[in-house]
């Protein structure tokens, strides 16, 4: 499963660098959260309510 990784902007972080460190950033957290549903994977979930 891939997440998508289109991403805007806030507003004044739209120079090459500030957008590298923000794509860096998102990208990390994505990675990041696949590991963890990763580990969580083959556990039976839980029944909420």
């Amino acid at each position: 499963m891939n997440a998508s990784r289109s991403v805007t902007f806030p507003a004044g972080s739209d120079t090459v660098e500030s957008q590298a460190d923000w794509h860096a950033l998102i990208v990390a957290a994505i990675e990041a959260a696949q590991t963890d549903l990763s580990m969580h994977a083959g556990r039976v979930p839980v029944a909420s309510g």
